[in-house]
């Protein structure tokens, strides 16, 4: 019976700690961060159609290596399933918006990206992660511009498979919350050898951890 009773109590006491181990600990996080993008990738000139078929008035406004947009990861996660190896995901969009007297152009982009990360505790506070994604990406764009006597509008959707790699770093500010900071190198895995088409992101936000 005393036996029994011990191995119980140890077998309680082994999960106990166990389990106040796994709390201690937090596996993964998810979180939504937000910051300025830009571009790198070479000119992309936007296609259009004139309605206007006298006209012969040429677009000026582009995507230029080195405009400034906005991004948003609408979710931002993580997950560590052995030692130091994980996990992570991503779902993001954003857009670069232009505009003079006759003119406006977005320029819009999105992906959804997953891949493999390398994550390392400094401490209690402090989280390095270290990420490599491959995924579905997003290019478009929407044009439009009136001038006397002519009417330019323009639609272009371009889908291809994107890569990235970010380092993220984490500072645990409570129990379940962080800080989230990142920089994203990304880029379309374009068909076109002229055409290049990258970014970087530079991200804030906050992250739930569990």
């Amino acid at each position: 019976m005393k036996k029994g009773l011990l191995l119980a109590i140890t077998v309680f006491l082994s999960f106990y700690l166990n389990g106040q181990d796994i709390v201690k600990f937090k596996k993964g996080y998810v979180g939504i961060s937000i910051g300025p993008t830009i571009y790198t990738g070479s000119e992309k000139g936007i296609p259009f159609v004139v309605t206007d078929p006298n006209s012969n008035l040429p677009e000026t406004l582009s995507l230029k290596p080195g405009d400034l947009g906005l991004t948003i990861n609408f979710i931002d996660a993580g997950y560590t399933l052995w030692r130091n190896w994980g996990i992570s995901l991503k779902w993001q969009g954003g857009a670069h918006l232009y505009q003079n007297s006759n003119e406006e152009l977005t320029s819009m982009f999105g992906s959804v990206m997953i891949g493999p990360m390398y994550s390392i505790s400094i401490n209690e506070k402090i989280s390095l992660d270290f990420k490599a994604r491959v995924g579905r990406m997003y290019l478009g764009s929407r044009y439009s511009a009136a001038f006397a006597g002519s009417s330019i509008e323009s639609t272009n959707d371009y889908y291809n498979l994107g890569i990235e790699g970010v380092s993220t770093f984490r500072y645990h500010f409570a129990k379940k919350w962080s800080w989230i900071n990142s920089i994203e190198f990304q880029k379309h895995l374009s068909d076109s050898s002229v055409e290049k088409i990258s970014r970087v992101n530079l991200t804030t936000g906050i992250g739930f951890r569990f």
